[in-house]
């Protein structure tokens, strides 16, 4: 299903953006010296937790608007 993959790709770059936009701005600067460690580490989790997100929601979702198969 390609709105699985689609969904996966989507919210895992929005994520992924938000946590690069945002992170600076909230404040890694009490990680000291970390920080730059802690904003790489949080971006990265972001990509994977946006991926499986956007991938269940993209199943939910296509599992929704495609017609189901009766079996005979």
């Amino acid at each position: 299903m390609i709105a699985v993959s689609t969904g996966g790709t989507l919210v895992s770059l929005l994520l992924s953006t938000a946590v690069l936009f945002l992170g600076p701005r909230i404040g890694f600067e009490h990680f000291g010296k970390w920080s730059g460690v802690a904003l790489i580490g949080t971006y990265v989790f972001a990509i994977i937790a946006g991926g499986l997100i956007g991938s269940v929601f993209g199943f939910l979702l296509g599992r929704k608007l495609l017609p189901r198969r009766q079996l005979a």
